[in-house]
């Protein structure tokens, strides 16, 4: 194991080290209670020749890790592309195997009441100003959308409506990259919903939305908790229509996928001319996976196979027909990483780790520089927009 090992960091400033909690399963820690079944076998291994993202055949071993979070047996090695800099699974693990690596005490599993509610506010015992609010909320929502009205209100929902903040406000805290933007029907799909919070806010905040899961269980979680059609399978096997979707999400998903490639290839072809592919992932170029090295929660052996710089994927997506026309990181719950990467650098067990003020502090050095816009925070957010068909 290699304790402390370093991964370069991808921004724009190359030799300087470099929000909430969103309504979604995706940015759930991956790193909770124990299985409930421990395999007793290791899972198989494949050769991997080259980057799974650029192809280049260049690329140095990075660190030699265990499950540390389910203790799937085996040790998994992570190499480092030198060309783009992606980190993945090398050896990686074998296709048939994959279901091995997700025990029954998976999170995806259980529903998440507290995911699935909408923001704080709503439950306030002041209901005083309740009416005045979403009346706001509606004239915002509207802006967004691109509804025309007029009157003083239109003109305050309309300031309003250029700030994130209160954009995410007026669609019950849905994260900005995921808000409808156009009056009438849209329609998204969530690739691997997991236990389906995200649906039910995508759905709240005006999509016609479905989800698609391979896990049996966890689908009909999401179809109770959401309300939404579920379709059991995979992206390649799911019986799916092509050109139907307006939006594609994949919500901390994209990361346990082996071909970028295939996967992006995919989404493309599902999407509408001017869809939009939203992909939230770990950084591997963030401040907490250069701090932590090896002990970073994100890396999450063995079901996290391939981790793209966001440079490495915007050139990718180009390839196959995207132009990235959103790149941005996230500080997502720093203190918790740092204090849950310290206890697995120390031997302890995370279930009874707290955040304390060291981890508190640094989490500032993450925080700070995304402020400052650089994309050192440990979530990546791509949005990915279909090239429109010329006439």
């Amino acid at each position: 194991m290699l304790q402390g090992h370093s991964v370069g960091l991808d921004y724009d400033f190359r030799l300087m080290v470099s929000s909430r909690l969103m309504v979604s399963r995706m940015i759930t820690p991956r790193y909770g209670p124990s299985c409930e079944k421990r395999q007793t076998s290791s899972p198989r291994l494949v050769a991997v020749e080259a980057c799974p993202v650029c192809r280049s055949k260049r690329f140095l071993a990075l660190m030699t890790i265990e499950d540390r979070r389910y203790g799937i047996p085996g040790k998994f090695t992570y190499d480092r592309c030198e060309a783009c800099h992606t980190v993945f699974q090398g050896p990686v693990i074998a296709q048939e195997d994959i279901e091995r690596c997700y025990p029954d005490g998976y999170y995806t599993h259980v529903p998440n009441p507290q995911l699935s509610e909408g923001p704080s506010d709503q439950h306030s015992t002041d209901r005083r100003f309740s009416s005045a609010r979403n009346n706001l909320r509606s004239y915002v929502a509207a802006a967004v959308e691109g509804s025309s009205s007029r009157g003083a209100m239109h003109f305050i929902a309309g300031a309003f409506a250029k700030i994130r903040r209160m954009r995410e406000r007026a669609f019950y805290g849905l994260m900005d990259e995921l808000i409808p933007t156009s009056p009438g029907v849209n329609r998204a799909l969530e690739l691997g919903c997991g236990s389906g919070s995200l649906l039910a806010s995508m759905a709240r905040a005006g999509w016609e939305v479905e989800g698609v899961e391979r896990d049996v269980t966890a689908a009909e979680v999401a179809r109770s908790v959401s309300g939404c059609v579920v379709h059991v399978g995979d992206l390649f096997r799911a019986k799916l229509p092509k050109n139907e979707y307006d939006l594609v999400v994949l919500n901390h998903v994209f990361e346990h996928l082996a071909e970028p490639g295939r996967v992006l290839s995919r989404l493309h072809e599902l999407l509408v001319s001017g869809g939009r592919a939203v992909l939230l992932y770990p950084n591997p170029g963030s401040v907490s996976a250069h701090y932590l090295g090896s002990s970073w929660p994100h890396w999450d052996p063995p079901r996290h196979l391939v981790l793209p710089t966001g440079r490495a994927l915007r050139t990718l997506a180009k390839t196959v027909g995207f132009d990235c026309t959103s790149h941005r990181t996230r500080p997502t719950r720093a203190s918790l990483v740092f204090a849950h990467g310290r206890a697995y650098a120390a031997g302890r067990s995370v279930e009874l780790q707290r955040v304390g003020a060291l981890d508190r502090m640094l989490a500032l050095t993450e925080v700070i520089p995304v402020v400052l816009g650089l994309n050192v925070g440990n979530e990546l957010v791509l949005v990915l927009t279909k090239y429109r068909r010329q006439n």
